[in-house]
């Protein structure tokens, strides 16, 4: 018989030994994935989304148009760069477009390439080192009401994008400085309210608690595009205020209210005697709106389309889709509160009505 010498080894333990270097690799490609996507992410955005460098473009254009008339829009291009930058592309949002229709440029700019959202125009501009160009683009007003779009101007594929914001309207309809009493307009008071002249401005005070009161009157028209200067001169902590239009009151108190609250908030309003109905879905908060009191407000009737703005910032729009969609009335200002107290005092001034 022959002897065996034998022992026991411990075998490898083949399957642990793989799992760790399998999860070894997988831990490295996920690394590699991340520096890769961090990388492309970069790229992407030092491409796509970076401003290009040196470059600063502000926008001047006049705040009201009038509709089928010129308004022009000045790109004010800066070089602050210590080496010449190439303009090689300016894009026009199509928002923007629904509004206005581009006519020409001080520069020369190319054939538009159309894309989803926005024509491209290309451009051949170099601006030199501490320099500065002022591009003029021409549009014609084909559209009434608020818009707001944007213009971007690419140097590469970076890019500065800035908001255009204005307003156009149809023909005055009525306008008026408030400085002094006429028949639209009159000084009064009684337990509720007070109305009066102080310091050039239409002042509007509530004296008790859970009151509304509005002044209104005939312009001959029921489309219309209103606008009025605003201060708070005394608030209540819950007070609104803001325009009305398509106001009645021969068989029945009712009207549109288009207004914003001291503590930012903003609503559309179809009024009928004591009932109110939100044609958005109640008060809506804006942080922009409580931010900075509005000094201007800006409204729109057209059909049963109605939209709210401040200080040339659009709020919102809303139709009435009812049975019984007001039709024509009066327009006006009005101020309201809930239960912030009394005293609540509203200043109006240069309020302006144009065909919508």
């Amino acid at each position: 018989m022959n002897d065996t010498n034998s022992k026991s080894v411990e075998q490898p333990n083949v399957k642990t030994r793989k799992k760790k270097g399998c999860g070894t690799t997988v831990l490295i490609i996920i690394i590699l994935a991340c520096v890769l996507v961090s990388v492309g992410g970069y790229l992407i955005y030092d491409q796509f989304v970076k401003t290009p460098e040196g470059l600063e473009v502000s926008v001047n254009l006049p705040p009201l148009a009038y509709d089928n008339e010129t308004l022009p829009i000045t790109l004010s291009l800066e070089n602050i760069a210590e080496k010449p930058v190439s303009v090689t592309q300016i894009q026009l949002g199509k928002p923007l477009l629904k509004f206005l229709h581009y006519n020409s440029s001080s520069i020369n700019l190319e054939e538009p390439e159309d894309y989803p959202d926005y024509m491209a125009y290309g451009s051949d501009l170099t601006i030199e080192p501490g320099s500065s160009k002022d591009v003029e683009l021409e549009f014609k007003a084909i559209k009434k009401g608020f818009f707001a779009g944007d213009i971007a101007v690419l140097s590469g594929n970076r890019r500065i994008t800035k908001a255009v914001n204005g307003l156009i309207v149809g023909d005055v309809l009525y306008e008026n400085e408030l400085s002094e009493p006429d028949s639209d307009w009159t000084a009064s008071s009684d337990e509720n309210t007070q109305r009066s002249f102080e310091q050039g401005e239409y002042w509007i005070k509530l004296l008790t608690e859970m009151k509304a009161t509005w002044v209104t009157f005939d312009v001959g028209s029921s489309d219309v595009i209103m606008s009025v200067d605003t201060r708070v001169e005394m608030p209540s902590g819950d007070g609104f205020y803001g325009l009305v239009c398509r106001e009645q009151s021969t068989k029945t108190q009712r009207m549109y209210l288009l207004v914003v609250s001291e503590d930012g908030y903003y609503n559309i309003l179809k009024q009928e005697n004591e009932e109110n109905l939100s044609l958005i879905d109640g008060w809506q908060y804006s942080e922009e709106l409580v931010k900075s009191e509005p000094t201007n407000i800006v409204a729109g009737c057209a059909g049963n389309r109605f939209w709210l703005g401040y200080d040339m910032n659009f709020l919102v729009e809303a139709t009435d889709d009812t049975e019984n969609p007001f039709t024509s009335g009066n327009v006006g200002v009005v101020i309201g509160n809930y239960e912030g107290g009394s005293d609540f005092t509203v200043a109006f001034d240069n309020f302006k009505v144009y065909k919508h």
